[in-house]
C-alpha cells in the first residue's frame, strides 16, 4: 500500500501544482504573478522532524512572503531574507536593488514519521500567490 501511494503521489502533486498554479488577490492586469524556485530539500526525501526548506522568488512590485504549507495546511511565513546575487536578475525590473530574492526557514512536520505533501506559496506586494513547488518528504523516526 506505502509503494501505491509513493507511486500516485507525484502524480497528484503535479495534477495539484497545475491547478493550483496561481491565485490572485487583486485584479491588476499590469501585475505580474511572482516566481520562484525551491532549492531545498529534494523531492522525496527522507528527512528529520525539522527541515530547512529554501530557495529564492521575484516579482516586479516585490515579495511580501513565502509561505510553506504542510498536508494542506499554512504551516509558517518567511519574508525574503537571503542574498542570492545568482538568482538577482540582470534588469532592474525585478532586482528593485538588492541581492535579498533568497528564503531559507525552519519547518516543523510534526512528531509522527511518514510521508508529508509540502507545498510552497509565493506572495507579492499586491497580494498576487503563485505556487513555486509542491513536492513529498517523508519524516523518518527519530
Amino acid at each position: 500500500m506505502t509503494r501505491l501511494i509513493a507511486q500516485i503521489l507525484p502524480i497528484i502533486s503535479i495534477v495539484l501544482f497545475f491547478a493550483c498554479a496561481c491565485t490572485r488577490a487583486s485584479l491588476d492586469a499590469a501585475n505580474e504573478l511572482p516566481f520562484g524556485a525551491v532549492d531545498t530539500p529534494q523531492p522525496n526525501a527522507v528527512v528529520k522532524p525539522y527541515v530547512v526548506v529554501g530557495g529564492w522568488a521575484l516579482d516586479d512590485r516585490g515579495v511580501r512572503a513565502v509561505r510553506i504549507f504542510v498536508d494542506g495546511r499554512l504551516n509558517t511565513e518567511t519574508p525574503l531574507n537571503v542574498q542570492r546575487p545568482d538568482a538577482t536578475p540582470r534588469t532592474s525590473r525585478y532586482g528593485h536593488g538588492h541581492t535579498r530574492h533568497g528564503w531559507n526557514v525552519r519547518v516543523d512536520l510534526g512528531p509522527n514519521p511518514g510521508m508529508r505533501t509540502i507545498r510552497v506559496e509565493v506572495v507579492d506586494d499586491d497580494g498576487a500567490a503563485r505556487d513555486i513547488g509542491i513536492f513529498a518528504l517523508t519524516v523518518e523516526r527519530w
